[in-house]
């Protein structure tokens, strides 16, 4: 190798560093206080902007060049699926802690949705999306436990796309064909635009 010169994909590397922390220094701006009195519609606006950020992971992580940095962006994940009072929650050094996970939030959504006056066959479409919403989200917490312990870079990669999958599916991304409802069926249920970070 000459002198001066980078290795070849060490500019991949660097770019990928540097938007996951970029979407890292986000993490403390979308966390929900699970004490909190944010009205209904905010918690979803909140569980909306987390799930993004767990997608924009994993979809980071899927060009992870290593299998540490692909455990590593696991347990990001597994922090942001279960949250501080999760099982496999570990403190992340010097960042922002996730206060509650996206299960447990979603999971609480069956009783918040009598704050919201809306018609009944809405209510139960929304009980439906919640429930579907909470099965892709389990279902990606799995596969981010199985990289924790999965010895072979090509399987730990191929699961971060099943992830990614399961976490897309979970926000339900807009097709033209009939889709199972998920998330999006809340945000446009309430009426709210697809939230951005900003907002």
């Amino acid at each position: 190798m000459r002198c001066g010169r980078m290795p070849r994909g060490s500019g991949v590397v660097i770019l990928l560093g540097f938007l996951l922390a970029i979407a890292l220094a986000a993490w403390g701006d979308v966390t929900s206080d699970p004490t909190g009195d944010a009205s209904f519609e905010s918690r979803v606006i909140g569980v909306a902007r987390q799930l993004r950020l767990g997608i924009s992971v994993a979809s980071f992580a899927v060009a992870a060049p290593t299998i540490q940095d692909l455990r590593l962006h696991a347990q990001q994940l597994i922090n942001l699926l279960e949250g501080s009072e999760g099982r496999h929650y570990i403190p992340p050094e010097g960042g922002d802690s996730v206060a509650i996970g996206l299960l447990a939030e979603v999971a609480s959504w069956a009783d918040r949705f009598q704050e919201v006056d809306v018609e009944p066959p809405l209510r139960v479409r929304w009980g439906v999306a919640a429930r579907n919403v909470h099965a892709y989200l389990t279902i990606a917490l799995d596969a981010a436990l199985s990289i924790l312990t999965e010895r072979r870079f090509d399987a730990a990669s191929t699961t971060m796309f099943r992830i990614y999958a399961y976490l897309a599916a979970a926000y339900e991304q807009p097709t033209g064909a009939p889709a199972i409802p998920a998330l999006k069926t809340v945000l446009r249920g309430l009426g709210i635009v697809e939230p951005t970070r900003d907002r």
